[in-house]
């Protein structure tokens, strides 16, 4: 079993972090073999940027994403730049404030900076909601290990904010969004949450 996953979206957004914490929940929690790389736009902040994580049960012979299955989305510019990248019937896992349009037909909005803005004020940690959203749909790595690999990897002194950002994903209901037209705005649709079933 080889999954390979691509995580993109605008420099400052963690997305390089975001894909450490995934590479670590999978490989050191989870025992799977698994390799990371990263690389950042031509900008530090503002720039696209991408990780990816190749994750399998049996030794990985080329550490490097070919076809992703799984894309992990934070910006509209990182999808139209690297949405050749997923497979046709691959999963992306979107936030549905900045990615508005898609070609891809199993797509999933989550409305992670929305969440994470209304519960804290501002949008840092939604890289870390993302993998929360990630965890739950795709159940790639178990909660256990998401859980572990972000109190390790954080900044000392924040885990228990970035844990409960982690909630966020992980208790948000999803809807999946059947996309026709591959022109499709998706600015209309927003996924609701039920407050009880997220730990804040």
């Amino acid at each position: 079993m080889r999954k390979e996953i691509i995580c993109v979206g605008s420099g400052g957004q963690g997305i390089i972090l975001g894909g450490h914490i995934l590479a670590e929940a999978a490989g050191i929690y989870d025992g799977m073999d698994v390799a990371n790389s990263g690389r950042y736009g031509a900008a530090a902040r503002g720039g696209v940027t991408v990780s990816e994580i190749v994750i399998s049960d049996e030794e990985i012979d080329y550490p490097k994403v070919i076809r992703a299955d799984y894309m992990i989305c934070l910006s509209q510019e990182g999808y139209d730049t690297y949405k050749h990248v997923l497979k046709k019937e691959g999963i992306l896992i979107a936030d549905s404030f900045y990615v508005r349009k898609t070609e891809h037909e199993n797509t999933k909005l989550v409305p992670l900076s929305d969440i994470v803005r209304q519960k804290s004020g501002r949008e840092i940690g939604t890289n870390i909601a993302a993998l929360g959203a990630f965890t739950r749909i795709t159940g790639m790595v178990s909660e256990n290990a998401i859980r572990e690999a972000v109190k390790k990897m954080v900044p000392r002194g924040t885990e228990d904010f970035n844990l409960r950002i982690l909630n966020i994903g992980l208790g948000n209901i999803i809807h999946e969004i059947e996309v026709s037209n591959r022109e499709q705005d998706l600015q209309e649709e927003y996924i609701s949450i039920l407050e009880s079933d997220t730990q804040w």
